[in-house]
């Protein structure tokens, strides 16, 4: 389901996450199952979002998972007052499967319901970017670190990994807000470089615009790598590598 959703320009939080939303609110509030399936229901009529902000940025990327949360809430309290939605929203034919999803495996909805928590998966990031970036710039901080290099050394950067890594985070290289900086891996080599990490706090409006900055961004290469790609897939990880001249 996620890749196809992804090369199709989905993202996967705003879309699957009205049912999740759904489903744990009606937990909390303590409805009878049949309000409950009803609620999961209608949360398909308010799974959306797409993923343009990664080529044209915008800050609305940032309410991608407050906007499904409050969508499941919103679904849950329409089946308390009534309001009804198709079983079949899931697995139907024109259900959320068949729509939003197109290529996919039903049998992961169920398999180990109740006895695998999701939520025990959960990680914080280590860089202020999209889970995509964090093995490029992770590898990019190694290579700098371990050999100490400063941006003046530097003649080119590139960075290998996952076709699927750099359709997200390396078509951006001259962001024009934060939020498209923490999507240009190009330029986070450059916040790295000058401002020493990639912290939410090294991402700064005045640095944007900045020629030092936007040279180095500018010396970034992307290589994609086709075994990573199947790592990625196989490992769910985000494998990458860093080369600079």
């Amino acid at each position: 389901t996620v890749p196809y959703m992804f090369n199709r320009g989905r993202h996967i939080p705003p879309a699957t996450g009205p049912f999740g939303s759904a489903a744990a609110v009606s937990r909390a509030m303590g409805v009878s199952e049949d309000i409950c399936v009803n609620a999961i229901a209608i949360a398909g009529s308010h799974a959306g979002g797409h993923l343009e902000y990664t080529n044209t940025g915008g800050s609305v990327k940032r309410c991608h998972c407050a906007i499904p949360s409050t969508n499941g809430l919103r679904s849950t309290m329409m089946a308390i007052h009534g309001i009804t939605g198709p079983r079949s929203v899931i697995e139907g034919k024109r259900g959320f499967l068949a729509t939003f999803a197109g290529q996919y495996d039903a049998t992961k909805i169920t398999n180990g319901l109740g006895e695998d928590y999701r939520l025990l998966d959960t990680s914080y990031k280590m860089v202020a970017s999209p889970y995509s970036a964090q093995g490029c710039l992770q590898a990019f901080d190694e290579v700098v670190r371990e050999n100490g290099i400063k941006a003046e050394d530097i003649e080119s950067i590139e960075i290998v990994s996952s076709p699927f890594t750099i359709k997200n985070v390396g078509v951006i290289f001259e962001p024009a807000d934060i939020l498209e900086a923490h999507f240009s891996t190009a330029f986070g080599c450059a916040v790295r470089l000058f401002r020493g990490g990639n912290g939410v706090y090294d991402y700064k409006t005045e640095d944007l615009k900045d020629p030092k900055f936007l040279d180095i961004a500018r010396r970034v290469k992307f290589t994609p790598d086709d075994a990573m790609e199947e790592e990625r897939v196989r490992f769910n990880s985000r494998p990458a590598a860093a080369k600079i001249v």
